[in-house]
C-alpha cells in the first residue's frame, strides 16, 4: 500500500503480492525439537515512500506480512538495508532506525516491522532488502472428524476392504464464485489446499461411520482471506458436499447434507 509522506501512516506489505514484496523466499529447517523450527525469510519490500521537504525528518513504519505462521517467536535476528533510494540534489537523510518481529494475533502470521526515516526535496525510499532468521514454536494443524450415514441409505457392509478408502475423498480448500458474464449464473471453482485420508469403516446399530483426517491444513488458510472462504469438501460416490468452515473460535461443527452427518474439528 502506498502512502504519502504527510502524517503518520504505516505501509502494509504482503509477500503474497509481488508488487509489494519481490524475490520473497523462505527456508524451513527442522531443529529436531518437538514443535520448533527455524525460518529464514528474505525479500525486497517495496514501500515506494517519498517526501518533499529537506528541512524536516519524516518517520514511517513498514509492516511486512511474511505469510509464515507461528505461536511464539523464541529467537530472531533481522538484517535490513535500503535497496533503492534517491534524492534531487538537496539536503537528505535515509535511515533504517529499528526492526522487530511479531506474531499477528488473528492469523498467527509473522509480521516484520521496519521503522524508517527520510528527508529531502524530493527524496524517495522505494525498496529495502530484508533477511529474517527466527526460531519459532508452532502447533501442528489439521481437521479431523467422522462421516456417518444410515445403513438404509447405502449399505457398505458387502464392499471389499480395498474399496472402502475409495468411497470418500476429503480435502480442505477455497471456493471462489466468479460473477456471470452476459447474465446467468456465476462460475464456482473449488481449489483444494490440503488433502486427507479416511480410516476404518464401522457399523453400529444400523449406522455406518468412518473417521477422516486432513493433517497439515495451513492455519491462516483455515480462517479464510479477504474475498475467499475456506470449505471442507467430501466427495462421496460421485457427489461433492461442501461446507463453509468458520473456526474463528476453534469450535467443532456438525452438518447434514444428503442424509449424511459430517462432524469436523480444527486443530490450530
Amino acid at each position: 500500500m502506498w502512502t504519502s509522506s504527510e502524517g503518520s501512516k504505516m505501509f502494509f506489505l504482503d509477500v503474497a503480492d509481488p508488487n509489494q514484496v519481490s524475490s520473497a523466499n523462505v527456508i524451513i529447517a527442522d531443529l529436531g525439537i518437538s514443535n520448533k523450527r527455524m525460518l529464514i525469510c528474505s525479500g525486497i519490500a517495496i514501500p515506494e515512500w517519498n517526501v518533499f521537504d529537506d528541512g524536516n525528518l519524516y518517520h514511517e513504519t513498514a509492516v511486512v506480512n511474511l505469510r509464515r505462521t507461528a505461536m511464539i517467536v523464541n529467537q530472531f535476528a533481522i538484517n535490513v538495508g535500503p535497496a533503492s533510494f534517491g534524492n534531487g540534489n538537496t539536503n537528505f537523510d535515509f535511515a533504517i532506525d529499528a526492526t522487530s518481529l511479531q506474531v499477528d494475533e488473528t492469523s498467527q502470521n509473522l509480521l516484520l516491522s521496519v521503522d524508517m526515516t527520510l528527508m529531502g526535496n524530493p527524496s524517495a525510499l522505494d525498496r529495502f532488502a530484508y533477511q529474517v532468521v527466527a526460531i519459532v514454536t508452532f502447533q501442528p494443524t489439521g481437521i479431523s472428524g467422522t462421516i456417518r450415514w444410515n445403513q438404509t441409505l447405502f449399505d457398505a457392509s458387502a464392499l471389499p476392504a480395498a474399496r472402502i478408502p475409495q468411497l470418500f475423498n476429503v480435502s480442505a480448500g477455497t471456493k471462489v464464485t466468479a460473477p456471470p458474464s452476459g447474465g446467468g449464473f456465476g462460475t464456482t471453482t473449488y481449489t483444494p489446499q490440503a488433502s486427507g485420508t479416511t480410516g476404518a469403516l464401522a457399523l453400529t446399530n444400523g449406522v455406518f461411520s468412518i473417521p477422516y483426517s486432513i493433517p497439515g491444513a495451513p492455519y491462516g488458510e483455515l480462517r479464510g482471506r479477504s474475498g475467499r472462504l475456506t470449505y471442507l469438501a467430501v466427495d462421496m460416490i460421485g457427489y461433492r458436499l461442501l461446507h463453509w468452515l468458520d473456526f474463528t473460535n476453534q469450535e467443532s461443527l456438525r452438518f447434514i447434507m444428503s442424509a449424511v452427518l459430517i462432524s469436523a474439528k480444527v486443530q490450530c
